[in-house]
């Protein structure tokens, strides 16, 4: 693929305050380093709000951009943003697909 959009990404990979949440970041970190990703050909997107299921994603997505950011990405080829206020929903994601669609479409 060449772009990509994951809204409100559930980073913790389990039950967000259990066990497997806490070793999530070094998981994904792993599979990622193995999945061949280049930010030369790929564009990603990765968003997350701020209330209900989402409140626990803010963490999880700033260790997980660090990473990206080392392994050289930037910000025209990776996009981490939070909406503050918003809830894990349709309808919250559905709000904020004009941003998601301008920066997956634009050269």
């Amino acid at each position: 693929f060449g772009r990509a959009a994951a809204v409100s990404i559930h980073w913790p990979l389990a039950e967000p305050e259990g066990a497997i949440a806490a070793g999530a970041d070094a998981a994904m970190q792993a599979y990622l380093s193995e999945a061949s990703l280049d930010p030369s050909t790929q564009r990603l997107w990765f968003d997350n709000g701020t209330e209900t299921l989402d409140q626990f994603y803010p963490p999880h997505a700033a260790v997980m951009e660090t990473w990206f950011r080392a392994q050289g990405w930037n910000d025209t080829q990776a996009v981490f943003k939070t909406y503050e206020g918003t809830e894990h929903s349709e309808t919250a994601w559905a709000a904020r697909a004009d941003d998601i669609l301008s920066f997956l479409l634009s050269d």
